[in-house]
């Protein structure tokens, strides 16, 4: 009898419905976890504010209402303020917890506690991701998430508001990088991309939907506690009762009887008969299974740079993450790119990548996962330049802002899939968060670099990037072509995927291929 691989099992269980299911459980969870980010500036909105010291005589203020001064004593810090609402936001946690004057600073606290959650959920969630199971770690987050969610509105100090943003933080990224993963490894090869860039591309309504609440709402407390009711019925229960654990994580990690449980699911949705020396496998081995043995590659990332190859793909894609998400976070093309209000600039952030991520899609599944990352940074690299010598032509400078933008969220949908085919599974999620934790610290510095050339030349900084885009682009030729190729399972599958030539030769499990052709009869 022959003993098929998981590559096998999942081709043979063909696509239907258990491969839909998966998708519309796992794309409106990026649809959620994305407004948290996106959100932030609303957040941390301005507000109209006077000192309010209550003292008897002449009370003069200083023109910031930060010092005051009695019968023209010496001037003192100003400790109680009245906040008024302006024409966009009743209230914020500027007003809520008085971040302003001598307490401004703390405002760049909270943006740390984001940092550090991203960086914490990438460099150490991800390797949790690998050792515990993709659905764990997936509803564990969102469980901490609606925890956070719900307590927000009884937060009472600006320190609890830091330790709630870290958890938050950490949650939102571990959600969004388990249902990354988990629509990579359970989706096949003609679906991962179309899977990927719907979840993706969710993001953008994600943000014209947290752009709408904001409108309406006008204040923090009624925007969480939308945050907390939506994620109660669709994030926690959907992903506890229906989604289901990635077979490639169960069948590498020896849990062979979940792995048998999914795999009769899996084809029993999908409306398929399962073979009998399939059922017969499933149950010799679930039988034979003494316990469950973790895969000992789990979380060992320095096996990821055990040839010069592997090393060399890992830093070009660090740098090509790098280059994505500071250009996607709106550091150079953001609103004085496009000179909307804040609203505004947010709906039409959103709406534009509807159209990038229909760009990744079709780009990706007829050009290949490479060549389509290299035109998408070179036409977002080519917008950024054209701005600069386009400042007195309003509507073309517009054109191509709106088309670096575009172009921006199809290299940043595109490499967001890609690394995940180009990790082995055994490692997906720490080889991902390494990545992508990395690229982040590298995009946090992005705004001090950026400053420090706007001394010396205010265009400097976009001539920068787009050289940076320019190297980043011509740099991603050297990394393999996973389009119609079998994503590698383990350290020595990912080693083989790395040493496939820039001509573009296929990559595959050769005696894999020619066993299931040779067992059904089809041409290979």
């Amino acid at each position: 009898m022959a003993k098929y691989e998981i590559e096998e099992i999942l081709t043979m269980a063909k696509v239907g419905f258990w491969n839909y299911k998966m998708i519309a459980l796992l794309v409106p969870i990026d649809f959620i976890a994305i407004a948290f980010y996106m959100i932030t500036p609303f957040m941390l909105a301005p507000i109209n504010y006077s000192c309010n010291e209550l003292e008897k005589g002449k009370v003069k203020y200083s023109n910031d209402h930060c010092y005051y001064s009695v019968n023209g004593s010496e001037w003192k810090t100003c400790s109680e303020f009245t906040f008024s609402s302006t024409s966009e936001f009743d209230n914020s946690y500027v007003s809520e917890f008085s971040l302003v004057c001598n307490n401004k600073p703390l405002k760049s606290l909270y943006l740390g506690c984001i940092s550090a959650g991203l960086a914490i959920a990438n460099l150490f969630g991800a390797f949790l991701m690998d050792r515990f199971g993709r659905k764990t770690f997936l509803v564990s987050n969102t469980i901490i998430m609606f925890c956070c969610y719900a307590y927000y509105r009884f937060i009472p100090t600006v320190r609890f508001l830091w330790l709630i943003t870290l958890f938050d933080s950490f949650a939102s990224v571990g959600v969004f990088t388990a249902s990354s993963v988990l629509l990579t490894e359970c989706l096949p090869q003609k679906l991962r991309a179309a899977g990927n860039c719907l979840a993706e591309g969710m993001n953008g309504l994600g943000i014209v939907a947290a752009a709408v609440i904001m409108y309406f709402a006008r204040n923090w407390q009624s925007y969480q506690t939308f945050r907390c009711l939506v994620p109660s019925i669709i994030l926690v229960f959907s992903t506890i009762l229906f989604v289901d654990e990635s077979p490639r994580w169960l069948y590498k990690n020896g849990k062979h009887q979940e792995f048998g449980s999914t795999v009769k699911r899996m084809f029993f949705q999908n409306l398929v008969e399962l073979p009998e020396d399939l059922k017969d496998q499933l149950h010799s081995t679930t039988d034979n299974a003494e316990s469950s043995i973790s895969n000992p590659e789990s979380g060992k990332f320095w096996l990821l740079f055990r040839t010069w190859r592997t090393a060399r793909n890992f830093i070009v894609i660090v740098f090509l993450w790098s280059f994505c998400i500071s250009v996607y976070l709106g550091l150079i093309i953001g609103p004085g790119l496009f000179d909307l209000g804040s609203y505004s600039y947010y709906i039409f952030n959103g709406v534009v990548e509807v159209p990038g991520s229909a760009i990744a899609v079709l780009a990706s599944n007829f050009l290949g996962r490479r060549c389509a990352s290299f035109v998408s940074v070179l036409v977002c690299s080519f917008s950024l330049i054209m701005t600069v010598f386009l400042t007195n032509y309003p509507i073309i400078k517009l054109f191509f802002a709106t088309c670096g933008k575009m172009f921006v969220t199809s290299a940043f949908i595109i490499n967001y899939f890609w690394v995940g085919e180009l990790m082995p599974t055994s490692m997906r999620g720490t080889g991902l968060g390494i990545t992508y934790g990395i690229g982040g610290l590298i995009s946090i510095a992005t705004p001090e670099v950026i400053e420090l050339l706007e001394i010396i030349s205010i265009h400097l900084p976009i001539y920068f990037l787009s050289a940076f885009g320019l190297v980043v682009a011509v740099s991603s030729l050297v990394l393999p072509e996973t389009l119609e190729t079998i994503i590698p399972d383990d350290i020595e599958c990912y080693e083989k995927l790395a040493l496939k030539n820039n001509l573009g030769e296929q990559y595959q499990h050769k005696s894999l291929i020619e066993n299931f052709y040779k067992n059904y009869g089809m041409k290979s």
